[in-house]
């Protein structure tokens, strides 16, 4: 498995569609709902983020999207994320460079592990070009990362627990769609 990159990601821009807002005259309706946390320093990556999810079948929960969220930072935006952490079913953190520096991912993440479990929560490391990688979070090796295997047509998303090649799984067959990932 292999992290992607930026520019990789950033080519489901066009695919993009608001999960919080009607599309195509209906309201979008997911069996499985994803909170996505990430620095508000990545808003370029936000959108094609909930399209590469979309692609999989899986909606996304962005908190700056939400209309009901406070416009000022608070104990109450606090509390609304909390809320929203819990009614989603799974919790993905948006690993970048900017992420390693934010204050409210590790809280976020923290909170997730205590109500949710390391088996519902993942991460997607974003890479700023293939020869990039993470040093100094040595604790986002607790959880299950995504990435990509395969080339053209035969690439897909998959999720690692680890990162040898022996416990790869679909991200949407094997993680979304049960309750917990076991490897």
């Amino acid at each position: 498995m292999r992290y992607i990159t930026e520019s990789e990601l950033k080519n489901y821009s066009s695919r993009y569609v608001n999960p919080v807002t009607e599309s195509n005259g209906r309201k979008l309706r997911a069996t499985k709902t994803i909170f996505l946390s990430h620095s508000h320093k990545d808003a370029d990556l936000i959108k094609p983020a909930i399209a590469y999810f979309l692609s999989q079948g899986i909606e996304i929960y962005v908190d700056w999207l939400d209309p009901t969220m406070p416009s000022t930072t608070s104990a109450r935006t606090a509390s609304k994320i909390k809320s929203k952490i819990k009614e989603n079913q799974k919790f993905v953190v948006l690993l970048s460079s900017n992420s390693k520096e934010s204050k409210w991912v590790p809280w976020e993440l923290g909170y997730a592990d205590g109500v949710k479990g390391v088996g519902k929560i993942a991460i997607l490391p974003i890479l700023r070009n293939s020869y990039d990688s993470f040093k100094g979070i040595e604790y986002m090796d607790l959880y299950a990362k995504i990435g990509l295997e395969g080339t053209g047509y035969s690439q897909r998303s998959v999720i690692e627990r680890d990162t040898s090649k022996l416990h790869s799984r679909s991200l949407k067959n094997e993680w979304i769609n049960k309750s917990i990932i076991t490897f």
